[in-house]
């Protein structure tokens, strides 16, 4: 019995402390409160250390990172001077006149230049004739599906309107289509041009050629079919090539959209013309056909 005394007094004296110091005693929500003060006292510690090191990177690398994104956008900017003033100095004087010297001296940069952001002229020069056709395709009002669904006669008018469209957007589309017309009259001596058409996707020429067989007869030779095409897309070469002269005397024409409109027209209607003059000509045909076979 004096064990039995012993242990519920010591239950008894355990209970009266319990009740006394009860509020002093760590509670479930107690010890969760404090577990995530200390999650939050060392999530913070760790992003002040990630932060510091961070500022420390900055410290230490920042004017380098700085220097090297800002020879980046100077070197962007450099070769995008080229390409602008290269475009312009073949279009005025061709491939083969067109000088180093003077392209680097327009964009303000050293000859070296052009060989460390293209490796030569020639190189340029390619680059150039990418972003011309890129332009021309952004620009046309022709596709496949087009010149299928409308009229051929529409469609000769589409076609010549959409060339037409560079003496509207002159410095944009005009520079280009003259590096072309260069081409025609003097040809790169160099196989650049002819290994990049070779090479290159060209929907004026592809377009052309669609519009050219709907006026002539199924069985049409080849050679035929190329001349055609060739006639058809230099019909607004000339305008284009001598834009800056179509102003001056003795033409001393106003160059406005009135003008193109009607120019447009015009030239549209006498390609109508012309190629419905070769559906009445069979000679021809058998004259194309005759040299093939020869």
């Amino acid at each position: 019995m004096g064990r039995l005394a012993q242990s519920l007094e010591i239950w008894r004296r355990a209970r009266l402390w319990h009740r006394r110091f009860r509020h002093c005693l760590p509670s479930a929500h107690g010890r969760r409160r404090r577990l995530a003060r200390r999650r939050n006292r060392r999530s913070c510690l760790r992003f002040r250390q990630a932060r510091g090191r961070r500022h420390g990177f900055r410290r230490r690398f920042g004017d380098v990172l700085h220097e090297e994104a800002e020879i980046l956008r100077n070197a962007d900017l450099t070769r995008q001077a080229l390409l602008d003033h290269a475009a312009c100095a073949f279009a005025e004087n061709g491939f083969e006149r067109a000088a180093v010297r003077e392209i680097t001296r327009r964009a303000e940069v050293n000859q070296a230049a052009i060989n460390y952001h293209f490796g030569g002229k020639e190189a340029l020069y390619r680059e150039v004739l990418r972003l011309a056709f890129a332009a021309l395709r952004e620009a046309s009002l022709l596709d496949e599906a087009t010149v299928d669904r409308v009229g051929r006669e529409e469609a000769v008018q589409l076609f010549i309107r959409q060339q037409v469209t560079a003496l509207e957007k002159h410095d944009q589309l005009s520079r280009y289509l003259r590096i072309l017309a260069w081409e025609t009259l003097a040809p790169t001596p160099t196989p650049i041009y002819l290994d990049f058409i070779a090479s290159a996707k060209l929907p004026m020429l592809d377009q052309a050629e669609k519009i050219v067989r709907r006026f002539l007869p199924a069985g049409a030779a080849r050679a035929e079919i190329t001349i055609a095409t060739i006639w058809l897309t230099h019909q607004v070469a000339p305008f284009i090539r001598h834009y800056d002269l179509l102003s001056k005397p003795p033409l001393n024409l106003t160059i406005d959209r009135h003008f193109i409109e009607q120019l447009a027209a015009d030239v549209g209607r006498m390609a109508v013309a012309g190629l419905n003059a070769r559906t009445t000509a069979p000679e021809a045909s058998s004259y194309y056909a005759e040299a093939q076979m020869a």
